[in-house]
C-alpha cells in the first residue's frame, strides 16, 4: 500500500469536507404598504400591507422551501373556500424523488376527481423509476355559522383525501385516482334563513381509472372514466327510494340524496412525422357531475370530435365535432349542436405575428375588461374573487409587429382583440361545490374587448414611450355598457440605470344607458435596487371619478415597497488532524 498516496487522498478529503457548507439557506422578504384616503362617500380602508417571504434551505442536497402570504387587507369575497393569508412549507428530496406540501396549497389528480381546490393540510408525491404516487389530506372548508348580514355564504368543515398512483414508461401509461370529502354536519348550528335553504352538509367519494397504450404503428389510444358518489344532505334520515347503485353503499352517509354521476374520455390519436396528428374523441360527463375536489364543473354532455394539429412555420390546432346535451332526458327539450375550437399562429411578414384561436366549448373564467386593472387604486382589488362565468364562446387575435430593427429606436405595435359569450350561469350555480341554486340569472352576456398598443425606445436616453386606446363593449339583457379611453406611460432609467422611474396618465369614459363615468388615473413610480439585494418602491396614485348623478371623487393611494433577497452558507467546523 502506498501511504504517501492515501495521506494525500486523506488531506483531500479533509478539504472538501471542510469547505462544504453545513447548509445554505436562500430566499426573499417581500413587504408593500398602501395609504388610502377618499375625498368622499364611504370610508376606504385607509392602511393595508400584504407580506410576502420565500426561504429555502439546502441541507445536504435536501431542498426545504418555505413560503407565507399574509395580509390585513378586509376581503370582500363570500366563499369559505378563500383564504388569502397563506403559509406553505415544501420540503424536496431529489435524491427519493419526494416533493411535500405542508399547510396552504392545492394538488390535481384529474378533471373528474381532486382538480386544484385549495387545502390546509399535508400532501406530497413522489416518483421513483417509472411510478408516481401523489397523495393528500387537509381541511378543505372552514366552519362558517350563518349571519344576520347574510354577506358571507355558510359552510360546513370539509376534510378530505386522496390518493392517486401511476406509472409511465416510452409505450404504456396506467394510473388511478380516489379522493374523498365530507362536511361535519355539527360544525355549525343549523341553517335558518330561507335563502340558504339548500346549503347542506355532504359527502364525496370521487374515483377514477386512466390509462393509454398503442395499437399499431404511429396510432395509439388514451382515456380516462371516473365515477362520483355524491350524498347531497348528511343530515338527511331517508333512505326510501334510495339509489339501487351499489357504489352507493361506499359513503357512510347514503340516504335518498346520494347519487351516482359517471364520466368518460376517450381519444385515438394517428401521429403524421413529428409535426402533426390526427384523432377521434369522445367524451361524456353526466347530468350534475361534481365533486368536492373542484370549484366548477361543465356537465350534461356528450361529444364526438375529431382533432388535428400541425407545428411549423405555420401552427394549426382543431378540435371539431358534435355536442349533446340532456343526457338523462329530465330537461324539456334536447339540443345538438357543432363545436369548435381552433388556433392559428404564422408570420404575416418579417417581425409580425399573428395569433387567432376561438372556441364554443364550455368553460369557466373570471371576465375581465382590462380597465379592472387600469382603474384599480390598490394591488389587493379583485384578487379575492370566486365570481367567474360560465363561457359558451371565446375567440381572440393577437398581432404584433417589431417595425424595426433600429436597437437604437426600438418600435412596437400591438392589437389584441377578445370576444366572449357568457351563459346565463355564474358562480352560485348548481355546477359549483357549493350546491347553491341558481340565483345569479343574466340571460347571457356578450364582451368585446380590445386595445392598440405602440411603445417607441431611445435606447441611448434610456427612455420608453408607450401610448395605447382600450375599448370594452359589455351587453347583458337590455343593457349595454361600452368603455373606451386612452393610456400613456414614460419609463425613464436615471443614475447608470440605478432608479427607475415611471408615469403614467389615463382616462375612460363608460356609458351604460343615458348614465356615464368619467374616470382619470395618474400615476407616478419610483424603483431603486441597492447592492443587488434591496429592492426599494414608491408609487403614487390620484383617481378622480365623476359623471351624471355622480359627485367628482378623489382617491389617493401610495404604495411603499421593500424586497430583499438573500444567500447565505454556513460552513462546517472542524480541526483537521492530518498536517
Amino acid at each position: 500500500m502506498d501511504l504517501s498516496k492515501l495521506k494525500g487522498q486523506l488531506k483531500e478529503g479533509i478539504k472538501k469536507y471542510k469547505d462544504a457548507s453545513l447548509f445554505e439557506v436562500s430566499g426573499g422578504l417581500s413587504v408593500n404598504t398602501v395609504l388610502t384616503a377618499l375625498t368622499e362617500g364611504e370610508n376606504t380602508q385607509p392602511f393595508s400591507f400584504v407580506a410576502t417571504g420565500n426561504l429555502l434551505f439546502t441541507i445536504k442536497g435536501y431542498k426545504l422551501p418555505f413560503s407565507f402570504t399574509y395580509s390585513n387587507w378586509k376581503f370582500s369575497n363570500t366563499n369559505p373556500s378563500f383564504r388569502f393569508n397563506r403559509f406553505s412549507f415544501k420540503p424536496k428530496i431529489p435524491k427519493l424523488g419526494l416533493n411535500m406540501i405542508i399547510g396552504d396549497g392545492n394538488m390535481t389528480f384529474s378533471p373528474y376527481t381532486l382538480n386544484g381546490f385549495q387545502f390546509f393540510g399535508l400532501g406530497g408525491e413522489r416518483t421513483f423509476g417509472k411510478f408516481r404516487v401523489q397523495a393528500m389530506a387537509g381541511r378543505f372548508m372552514l366552519a362558517v355559522p350563518e349571519d344576520s348580514t347574510n354577506r358571507v355564504t355558510p359552510s360546513y368543515r370539509r376534510l378530505g383525501a386522496g390518493l392517486k398512483v401511476g406509472y409511465v414508461n416510452d409505450k404504456y401509461k396506467i394510473g388511478g385516482a380516489v379522493f374523498y370529502a365530507s362536511d361535519d354536519k355539527t360544525s355549525i348550528p343549523l341553517l335558518q334563513k330561507e335563502s340558504n335553504q339548500f346549503i347542506h352538509p355532504r359527502e364525496n367519494l370521487a374515483i377514477s381509472v386512466e390509462g393509454g397504450f398503442p395499437i399499431a404503428e404511429h396510432l395509439t389510444w388514451e382515456g380516462e372514466f371516473a365515477a362520483s358518489i355524491v350524498t347531497e344532505n348528511t343530515a338527511s334520515d331517508n333512505t326510501e327510494g334510495m339509489s339501487q347503485n351499489p357504489l352507493v353503499k361506499l359513503l357512510k352517509s347514503s340516504n335518498v340524496t346520494s347519487k351516482v354521476y359517471p364520466a368518460m374520455k376517450s381519444n385515438i390519436n394517428y401521429i403524421i412525422g413529428q409535426d402533426g396528428l390526427i384523432g377521434l374523441g369522445y367524451e361524456r360527463v353526466a347530468p350534475n357531475y361534481n365533486t368536492l375536489g373542484a370549484y366548477y364543473f361543465t356537465n350534461d354532455f356528450e361529444n364526438v370530435t375529431v382533432n388535428a394539429q400541425h407545428r411549423g412555420k405555420v401552427n394549426i390546432g382543431l378540435n371539431t365535432g358534435m355536442q349533446y346535451d340532456n343526457l338523462n332526458n329530465k330537461k324539456g327539450s334536447s339540443s345538438g349542436r357543432m363545436v369548435l375550437s381552433t388556433n392559428l399562429g404564422f408570420e404575416i411578414i418579417e417581425n409580425m405575428n399573428f395569433t387567432m384561436n376561438y372556441s364554443n366549448f364550455q368553460s369557466f373564467t373570471f371576465v375581465r375588461t382590462g380597465f379592472e386593472r387600469i382603474n384599480r387604486v390598490t394591488q389587493f382589488e379583485n384578487i379575492d374573487t370566486l365570481n367567474f362565468s360560465l363561457l359558451s364562446q371565446n375567440a381572440a387575435v393577437t398581432v404584433n409587429y417589431a417595425m424595426t430593427k433600429d436597437t437604437a429606436r426600438p418600435q412596437t405595435f400591438g392589437l389584441n382583440l377578445n370576444y366572449m359569450e357568457s351563459d346565463s350561469k355564474r358562480s352560485g350555480t348548481t355546477t359549483t361545490t357549493q350546491s347553491i341554486p341558481i340565483n345569479q340569472l343574466n340571460n347571457g352576456s356578450k364582451f368585446l374587448n380590445g386595445a392598440v398598443n405602440y411603445s417607441l425606445g431611445l435606447t441611448q436616453k434610456d427612455l420608453v414611450v408607450a401610448v395605447g386606446v382600450n375599448l370594452s363593449y359589455n351587453y347583458g339583457g337590455s343593457t349595454k355598457t361600452i368603455t373606451t379611453g386612452p393610456l400613456v406611460t414614460v419609463i425613464k432609467n436615471l443614475l447608470d440605470k440605478t432608479v427607475q422611474t415611471s408615469g403614467t396618465i389615463a382616462y375612460n369614459v363608460s356609458q351604460t344607458d343615458d348614465i356615464q363615468q368619467h374616470v382619470l388615473i395618474l400615476n407616478v413610480g419610483v424603483n431603486t435596487v441597492i447592492k443587488k439585494q434591496h429592492n426599494v418602491s414608491f408609487n403614487l396614485l390620484g383617481q378622480n371619478r365623476f359623471g351624471t348623478l355622480m359627485p367628482s371623487t378623489w382617491v389617493l393611494s401610495a404604495t411603499i415597497g421593500y424586497n430583499y433577497t438573500f444567500e447565505k452558507k454556513f460552513k462546517k467546523i472542524y480541526n483537521p488532524i492530518v498536517k
